[in-house]
């Protein structure tokens, strides 16, 4: 039976491969070096904020009209709808009951509300209230004398309305509060220590990409036509809602003639989707947007620099939101250490305004916490900008709204209850120099090093697992690349090979490696280690493939050169015997893997403090090798040596742990012993659950 490997190498120099897990009757290869790839937002809260209603066109919620009597040529009827997608860009009618209850029965991942006329309410109503994701549900009576009201109260009635624009009014401010419920933040513990190996894992992913990319954005040369460009994609998505495609035409034609504070806090789709896309991570709108993020931030930095030139004494800033218990938990654990924003952040001077919200936000909704954040702020210490932006935002209101950059990270300090559900937490906004913060950015900087930020943006793509964009950006950086920059062409195609190897498209990968080889010929010696790192490459490809035979031969040839240029004990070689005992695994030469992954852990070994996790990957290969020859005794040494290593360098719950008892378990049903075996199956089981 064949044992789910997981590859044990760099396919990019910045990023180890993520293995899934197969639960099925085979060991299972540990790499835990792997940095994971996150897409989503990991552990995120669910804060309210601002009590402004902004934006439209938002693409997880939904309209669902119900109405016997509607007709797509009555011209009030269109109106309303127009109208209706100024707020939501997606409406469904109906005028049939039990369609509409089909319908509503089988939407998943949406934020539905309803508007049902008067008539049909006391057949519809009790049909689809519990339905989860029903919202809000809209009675439309243009005559509430003859409206029969009904005996039962329902919780999500949000009441009758007479026209249209009552339920926008409505609907705005419902929208607001939830999306404003969305805000990303992410917390980092007071005993966190970034200079260990293993801890940038352990960091919420949110914390670790937002400031990464931040940095990125900041850093991106962009082009005359980043306006237009982004316009041209977002009339794609809005090409069916006239009201959105004018303000879009608004925004390419109008963008200079206005601040961009001014366009963040307008009511159309750039605050809806900026705020979307840094909440769930999607690097391919962040980018497109990234003109906007830059010229947000440099606002806020040129109004800070006016604002705050001469004052130097720290005051107040309050902001009020609202936290469902888990996250709420996880911040009173996380007191004294770091909570960060990771997006534009809204706060006001004013505390009655920013505690009037936590109250009208938690009214009615018993899930969540109510938390009054007193920010302090010291305007002499270097630190994420901020500015007061009455002024000029869109909204000319006297709330004394004052809005982070973004990514702002605050100190945790004291907690104190203010009523039943409401809570008072002090935060101080960190200064640049504060330690831990300077560790824990340094650290992240080292992962994505580049000479531009368009390098450093590749190596992030490569990071979150977006591939595609990975290779867009590469395939640029070719494009403006001189014909006779070997060295950099040869690096460019060999991210682009590692790149198509990850999306499985072997037979591109194959051409980008030659290119990078052929590359690499006019620059460097045919004994420089670099030969053997475009060799390792090859090798990795024709493996994923199961060429076993080309596979064997190019790591040999890796091995090779680095034997003749590289010191004894470097870790590259330690990666090319480890490769080739993989690929003799893969051909079942269970002798000649158990040899070659000796090789790779003795200069492990020698080379890795004595807890690497590395090493537990390479006794754990060593440990397959021998189940395969039904050497069990030396399996089961060699497995919990490698789970000793793990426990000390991983967390407890981390997935690796749990893959090495469940190899140490079916080794022992191998055995028959099953007790045994059912006790390491439980123990990996208690961590995948």
């Amino acid at each position: 039976m064949d044992e789910n490997k997981l590859n044990t190498h760099d396919i990019l120099s910045e990023q180890k491969i993520k293995s899934s897990i197969d639960f099925s009757n085979n060991e299972t290869k540990i790499n835990p070096s792997s940095s994971a790839q996150y897409s989503e937002d990991h552990g995120i809260p669910i804060p309210v904020s601002s009590s402004r209603s902004r934006g439209c066109g938002i693409k997880n919620f939904l309209i669902v009209w119900l109405d016997a009597d509607i007709n797509d040529s009555d011209i009030s009827y269109c109106n309303s709808v127009t109208d209706l997608r100024k707020i939501v860009d997606n409406i469904r009618t109906f005028t049939n009951v039990d369609k509409c209850v089909d319908f509503l029965t089988g939407i998943k991942d949406m934020k539905v509300f309803i508007i049902v006329s008067a008539s049909l309410e006391q057949i519809f109503v009790p049909k689809i209230h519990d339905i989860s994701c029903i919202k809000c549900i809209y009675i439309f009576c243009v005559n509430t004398t003859d409206h029969e009201q009904s005996d039962q109260k329902w919780s999500k009635v949000n009441g009758i309305y007479t026209n249209i624009q009552q339920i926008c009014d409505s609907l705005k401010q419902y929208i607001n509060q939830r999306n404003q419920d969305l805000i990303p933040m992410s917390f980092v513990s007071m005993n966190h220590d970034a200079s260990t190996y293993q801890d940038l894992d352990q960091l919420e992913p949110t914390f670790m990409y937002s400031t990464l990319l931040k940095e990125i954005l900041l850093e991106l040369n962009y082009s005359d036509q980043a306006v237009k460009e982004l316009t041209d994609d977002c009339r794609e998505k809005y090409k069916d809602n006239d009201s959105q495609l004018e303000i879009i035409d608004q925004f390419e034609q109008e963008y200079h003639q206005h601040t961009p504070i001014w366009w963040y806090t307008f009511e159309g789709f750039t605050y809806q989707m900026l705020n979307r896309a840094l909440r769930t991570l999607d690097v391919n709108v962040i980018v497109k947007m990234g003109f906007f993020v830059r010229d947000i931030h440099e606002h806020i930095e040129e109004l800070h620099s006016k604002q705050f030139q001469s004052q130097q004494s720290p005051f107040m800033l309050y902001r009020g939101q609202g936290m469902i218990k888990s996250d709420f938990d996880k911040m009173i654990n996380t007191q004294g250490g770091l909570l960060s924003f990771n997006n534009f952040l809204s706060t006001s001077r004013n505390r009655e305004v920013s505690f009037e919200f936590v109250t009208t936000t938690t009214l009615n909704r018993p899930e969540l916490i109510g938390v009054l954040f007193q920010i302090t702020v010291d305007p002499s210490v270097l630190s994420t900008p901020f500015a007061q932006i009455d002024d000029v935002s869109y909204y000319q209101e006297s709330e004394e709204e004052v809005l982070f950059s973004m990514h702002s990270v605050f100190r945790i300090g004291e907690f104190k209850q203010l009523e039943n559900r409401i809570w008072d937490v002090k935060l101080t906004l960190t200064s640049d120099t504060d330690p831990q913060l300077s560790i824990l950015t340094t650290r992240m900087r080292e992962e994505v090093v580049g000479s531009t930020g368009w390098h450093r943006l590749g190596k992030l793509m490569i990071k979150t697992g977006n591939f595609n964009k990975a290779e867009e950006v590469y395939r640029m950086l070719v494009e403006v690349t001189f014909l006779d920059a070997h060295e950099e062409l040869s690096f460019l195609y060999n991210q682009l090979g590692s790149i198509k190897v990850n999306k499985a498209e072997y037979d591109d990968a194959i051409q980008y490696y030659e290119k990078s080889l052929k590359s690499k010929k006019k620059y460097l010696p045919s004994t420089h280690p670099d030969w053997g790192t475009s060799y390792n490459s090859i090798g990795l490809m024709y493996n994923s493939t199961g060429e076993y035979t080309k596979a064997l031969s190019w790591h040999k040839k890796a091995l090779e050169i680095r034997l003749r240029s590289l010191s004894p004990h470097h870790l590259d070689l330690a990666e090319s015997y480890n490769n080739i005992g993989e690929v003799y695994h893969n051909m079942e030469d269970h002798s000649k893997a158990i040899f070659s992954y000796e090789r790779a852990l003795e200069i492990r070994t020698n080379s890795l403090p004595l807890n690497h996790p590395d090493l537990a990957e390479s006794y754990n290969n060593i440990a397959e090798g021998y189940s395969k020859m039904e050497q069990y005794t030396k399996s089961l040494s060699s497995h919990e040596k490698s789970l000793q290593i793990l426990l000390k360098s991983l967390p407890p719950n981390h997935p690796y742990v749990a893959m090495s008892y469940d190899n140490i378990g079916l080794v022992y049903a191998k055995m028959k012993e099953f007790s045994k075996a059912l006790f390491y199956h439980q123990k990996a089981l208690e961590i995948f659950q």
